[in-house]
């Protein structure tokens, strides 16, 4: 072999391990960065104590507990227990999810965004007594998402407008059914006399 072609050769694999370190290794730690930076909240679902649901229909609040055979209970506007599913889905996405963009926008703008009288405010209260809190607002132009402010109330007069999944809107457009845990289906007379029947 000649030396070019041996030096070509020596190049190129050094190039390909080169792409492939960046490609397993740099790449997503630079991916896994840009997705903390873009997280809404820094918590975990089993950290979240209490839960506040406020929409222009109603206000629900949830507390998890050990006596709730589904390990959140409905407290307002009834004390029934939740249904663990419905609840739970919202507070992984508050909990997981990344907000598409962010920008600025003036007090008086933010009427546009629907977040004056927003579509629903989603508040959690964690262990440690912190609080965090969600507004939602109108869907965004391509109907993928939804306008929200993220703690409105420690962002010095001038929160961020977020764009956010659409997921967080169908969380709280629900009757008040689901929110409930649904009741056990009742065995009928004839089955509690005639076990066999």
């Amino acid at each position: 072999m000649q030396r070019t072609t041996l030096g070509l050769a020596i190049a190129a694999m050094a190039i390909s391990g080169g792409v492939a370190v960046y490609a397993g290794y740099i790449a997503p730690q630079q991916q896994a960065a840009q997705q903390a930076r873009k997280q809404l909240f820094d918590f975990r679902e089993a950290q979240v104590q209490r839960l506040r649901v406020k929409t222009r229909e109603r206000t629900l609040e949830f507390e998890r507990s050990d006596d709730s055979p589904t390990g959140w209970q409905m407290l307002a506007p009834e004390q029934v227990p939740a249904s663990k599913s419905t609840v739970v889905f919202l507070l992984d996405l508050l909990a997981n999810e990344s907000y598409e963009r962010r920008f600025s926008a003036p007090p008086q703008k933010r009427e546009a965004y629907g977040l004056t009288e927003p579509l629903a405010r989603i508040t959690v209260e964690l262990q440690g007594d912190r609080r965090h809190t969600l507004v939602l607002g109108n869907t965004g132009l391509e109907g993928q998402s939804v306008y929200a402010l993220r703690d409105p109330q420690k962002a010095d007069g001038n929160p961020s407008v977020l764009l956010v999944a659409n997921d967080f809107k169908k969380a709280v457009e629900r009757e008040l059914a689901g929110w409930k845990q649904p009741e056990a289906p009742k065995a009928s007379a004839e089955s509690e006399t005639n076990p066999d029947g």
